[in-house]
């Protein structure tokens, strides 16, 4: 396993735990975007980028959209895939904050407490 598909499998377990989290609790969360934007402070764009471009991409039709397996050469000059590369940190990033901020709220364990 490359390090772009290692990428792509971290994404997929992120977006696989907060979908799990927002499942079991239906009552407390209505969607994966309200999850993001109470724990992550994501833009409702944002999450929707996530959860309907990026997510259903890949789960539901293998394809993926933030280029994991794109090679080129020329990365520099690519502006397309430098855009997509910014969007996969951030959609990282996000999904990474909202975990551990409501990992924090359930377990009361922050570093701050």
């Amino acid at each position: 396993m490359n390090k772009n598909e290692k990428r792509n499998h971290s994404y997929c377990y992120q977006y696989g735990a907060i979908d799990s989290i927002v499942q079991t609790n239906k009552r407390k969360y209505k969607s994966f975007t309200d999850f993001m934007i109470k724990y992550s402070k994501a833009d409702r764009e944002m999450c929707e980028m996530i959860h309907s471009t990026i997510r259903s991409a890949d789960w539901h039709a293998g394809h993926l959209p933030l280029c994991e397996m794109h090679y080129a050469t020329d990365l520099i000059y690519d502006t397309s895939h430098i855009q997509l590369l910014f969007a996969e940190m951030e959609s990282h990033k996000l999904m990474r904050t909202a975990i551990l901020n409501w990992l924090d709220e359930q377990t009361g364990l922050s570093p701050s407490n």
